[in-house]
């Protein structure tokens, strides 16, 4: 016999089957609804263990949870308006509209209660990270109405504005380090950028952030040895006409030509390292700089060898140049 219960198995199966098909009037459901808040007001334990039971049962007996999960959904197509209201209710976070409640002390403890909560539970962890990749899944290949585009482009950047302390900005990078080991967030970082195109315009913003940092231009060496003894080649038989911009200082497009021509010829050179440019194509170079107007002359490091051949090609790019114009 059930503990608590003054029925046997037997007979609760078979009232089960006695009421089997009956519905009870709105005035029953209610007046059962009432009684049930009635008793969880009254003993507040009995809402944890219930949750803790239905979660036990579940994991006990999932093709339970996999017909519960079926019957809530043709229960929702049945009936439109409850499912229009479910989702309502599941769109809308439990903190909608609650912005500025908490102070910051109460969301630092809180954000400490989740992090030591996932490194007692780490199964928790892995659900909750298998949750989000799920709910990514869904959204994927969904579009963003005008409306709610245009308010996202109003927003400004939270951190706008703000000037971080060191162990702010310390706490955020190590946070994105850690988002880049779990293999999930990887896939789902790749996904998303790949086949995406960057503008010209971001991409010399990036190139020129990263070369204006002084631990970058230490580590590059600009400009190396070779175009070191390029540029000395150029300013012995052409002095003051080629000017070293590799640094960053002139752009076309994507690229940043290693030397420039100061005096209204559009031309440049670029320097290609036999070891560092061994699998690329120059052609490709060659014809990106004439797509704006410019002509392109690349000059292997192994050519360096011949500086006559190398004056000679200059020669002869100059002379094209001067005769086509």
């Amino acid at each position: 016999m059930k503990k608590g219960s003054c029925h046997s198995r037997d007979a609760l199966l078979r009232m089960s089957e006695a009421h089997r098909g009956y519905k009870p009037s709105v005035e029953a459901i209610q007046k059962r609804v009432e009684s049930l808040k009635q008793y969880y007001v009254d003993h507040p334990e009995a809402i944890q263990k219930r949750v803790e039971s239905l979660k036990q049962y579940y994991v006990d007996h999932p093709e339970a949870r996999q017909r519960k999960s079926e019957w809530r959904k043709g229960y929702l197509e049945d009936h439109p308006d409850v499912k229009r209201r479910f989702l309502s209710f599941q769109s809308a976070g439990w903190n909608k509209g609650k912005k500025g409640i908490h102070s910051v002390d109460t969301l630092r403890r809180l954000s400490e209660k989740g992090r030591e909560y996932f490194l007692n539970h780490p199964e928790a962890k892995q659900r909750f990270l298998q949750y989000r990749s799920l709910a990514a899944e869904r959204c994927r290949g969904r579009h963003l109405s005008p409306e709610h585009i245009a308010k996202l482009r109003g927003k400004s950047s939270w951190s706008k504005g703000k000037r971080l302390s060191e162990e702010h900005r310390k706490n955020l990078s190590e946070a994105q380090r850690r988002r880049f080991q779990r293999p999930l967030e990887r896939e789902k970082i790749t996904r998303a950028l790949m086949g995406r195109k960057q503008s010209n315009e971001l991409i010399q913003k990036r190139c020129r952030s990263m070369l204006r940092t002084r631990d970058l231009r230490r580590s590059l060496n600009l400009p190396n040895a070779a175009e070191k003894k390029l540029g000395d080649l150029l300013q012995r038989y052409y002095p003051n006409q080629w000017k070293y911009t590799g640094n960053g200082e002139v752009w076309v497009g994507k690229y940043n030509p290693d030397f420039w021509n100061v005096n209204g010829l559009k031309a440049c050179i670029e320097m290609y390292g036999d070891h560092w440019h061994r699998n690329d194509n120059p052609q490709e170079r060659v014809h990106y700089f004439a797509s704006y107007g410019f002509n392109c002359l690349i000059v292997w490091e192994r050519e360096l060898k011949d500086p006559d051949g190398v004056i000679v090609r200059v020669r002869d790019l100059m002379e094209r140049i001067v005769g086509g114009t």
